[in-house]
């Protein structure tokens, strides 16, 4: 099965696993541009690392609620912020500032 390739500091990353990486952690992007994420959802593997990136001119945050959510606080325009998830499930998120901001991360085992 082949995988978008994303883009984190300047190098690509293969974001579909073969045989051999199984076990290896990925790193997955969301942009958050034009006052939305993108994509809007994201499927990656429990260990794996997703970035934030914000290239909006406002400040926005990643919001998760839920005891293993996740919530990143201010990522300013220009800034990043990434977290590791470990837990399988569903994780919808929004912007606190805007509200009408959502995505939604799958972590699968």
């Amino acid at each position: 099965m082949m995988g978008a390739a994303t883009v984190v500091g300047g190098s690509a990353v293969n974001n579909a696993r073969s045989a051999d990486q199984s076990e290896a952690s990925q790193s997955h992007t969301i942009t958050i541009a034009g006052m939305a994420f993108s994509p809007l959802q994201l499927h990656v593997h429990a260990g794996d690392t997703v970035v934030f990136q914000n290239k909006d001119i406002f400040p926005h945050t990643a919001t998760a609620p839920g005891p293993q959510g996740f919530d990143s606080s201010v990522i300013k325009p220009g800034g990043t912020w990434s977290t590791t998830l470990k837990h399988v499930g569903d994780f919808r998120f929004a912007c606190q500032f805007h509200p009408e901001m959502k995505g939604e991360i799958v972590v699968e085992k």
